[in-house]
């Protein structure tokens, strides 16, 4: 029996401007390839479902 069962899976687009240099993107993607990035992410996200009494059991997984 698995401890965790998916409840929720959100999918999250991220656009820049069409005009964005190569540049700005090519960092843009570094930062989000960063595992530092992901594991804020994750500590932001735990932190919102914290002020929710109902979801506070629930454990977040970030992922690409």
């Amino acid at each position: 029996m698995p401890d965790d069962v998916l409840l929720e899976e959100f999918q999250i687009s991220l656009f820049v401007p069409a005009d964005l240099g190569e540049p700005q993107v090519a960092v843009a993607r570094q930062v989000l390839d960063r595992p530092a990035f992901r594991a804020r992410l994750q500590r932001i996200l735990c932190r919102l479902l914290d002020r929710h009494e109902t979801l506070r059991l629930l454990r977040v997984e970030v992922s690409r």
